[in-house]
């Protein structure tokens, strides 16, 4: 198992959360999840160099039946994990109680893992935690943040037991936060836990130099419009959240929009060879171009500024749903359509009418 620093990753790179143990928990329909799982995975690797999931999200049962099923993403590295620096391996995980699986179930588990696991990304856990711990004080001492206008009801003594108790915290983790919300009235605890999970994914992904794909979650939003206008205050974390995830991907996602149809009927197998001539393509290189600009315009700390990287983001943006298209239109119709010829007799016409189709 080769271990890799987070530095080395270059072009468009993802951090995954579907795997999350607590979204696996509250999810009813398992079925569901892991047909939804499938998709966004597909669709991200069409549009990323890496996608890296947390190491500690593979210890439930339900993601090592996944990738029991999808052995590939791991042996070719189309998913990284990413271990803690301080651990020695993947077995480390399963120690004590550290995870949920049956005692009999675990070193089947672990070996699994260890013969199909090729490399994994290395994250610092000091530096990690405490800018969660630090990103959630901020946000709570700013009565402009987008957390203090939806904690509005909050009295005075209720947020400096908050900010006290996680003063206290030299490394803050989301059982505090838990402990924290449990005090609070529901809608104040919907929007701390919310926000949480918000963030943690947040510096998950920044701990090994990806941007973040979140889960569906009613997370606490605020348009674009309030940033142009100022009414609340940028920050690293209000740039990956409103222009990364909604401006980019959604804009990308919908102009060339894959009917799941189709996309079910592509193997992961599949989607690899496609993924050749996308890497051949200057589609990943401008979007990464975006991702450094982002990140150069928040370090700058200039909101007049600001507003005139904002433009030049959205027409970086511009320039990549051309270039996705183009390449999904030109270079990818053959493919589809012989994937979609191929699997017509076992999964009827209606498959070969869906690829057709969208073909045309």
């Amino acid at each position: 198992m080769e271990r890799i620093e987070p530095h080395i990753l270059n072009g468009p790179r993802a951090y995954f959360t579907d795997f999350d143990y607590r979204i696996v928990v509250r999810t009813r329909n398992r079925e569901k999840l892991y047909r939804n799982i499938v998709r966004k995975l597909k669709i991200l690797l069409l549009t990323k160099n890496t996608i890296v999931c947390a190491a500690s999200h593979l210890t439930s049962e339900f993601t090592y039946n996944f990738f029991r099923k999808n052995p590939s993403l791991l042996n070719k590295g189309l998913i990284i994990p990413a271990l803690r620096k301080d651990k020695s391996g993947i077995n480390e995980l399963f120690e004590k109680n550290k995870c949920s699986v049956l005692s009999g179930l675990k070193q089947k588990i672990i070996n699994f893992y260890q013969n199909e696991i090729s490399k994994v990304v290395d994250w610092e856990f000091e530096e990690n935690s405490s800018w969660f711990r630090n990103s959630f004080l901020k946000e709570l001492k700013n009565e402009n943040s987008v957390l203090r206008k939806n904690l509005s009801n909050l009295t005075k003594e209720q947020l400096e037991f908050i900010i006290k108790e996680i003063e206290k915290e030299p490394f803050l983790d989301r059982a505090k936060i838990d402990f924290i919300a449990s005090k609070l009235k529901p809608n104040e605890r919907r929007v701390i836990i919310n926000f949480r999970e918000l963030i943690y994914h947040i510096s998950g992904a920044r701990a090994v130099n990806c941007e973040s794909v979140l889960p569906q979650e009613n997370y606490i939003d605020f348009s674009i419009a309030d940033i142009k206008n100022r009414q609340i205050i940028l920050s690293e974390l209000h740039i990956f959240w409103k222009i990364f995830l909604e401006l980019v991907f959604e804009t990308i996602y919908n102009k060339t929009s894959i009917p799941l149809e189709l996309l079910d009927l592509l193997s992961f197998e599949d989607i690899y060879e496609i993924r050749q001539p996308i890497e051949k393509s200057s589609f990943r290189n401008v979007y990464d171009e975006l991702i450094k600009k982002s990140v150069a315009s928040v370090n700058k700390n200039d909101p007049h500024r600001i507003l005139y990287n904002i433009e030049e983001l959205l027409s970086i943006k511009e320039k990549i749903s051309k270039e996705f298209e183009l390449i999904f239109q030109k270079e990818l119709k053959i493919l589809l359509r012989k994937k979609a010829i191929q699997n017509v007799q076992s999964l009827g016409r209606t498959a070969l009418s869906i690829g057709l189709g969208f073909l045309q």
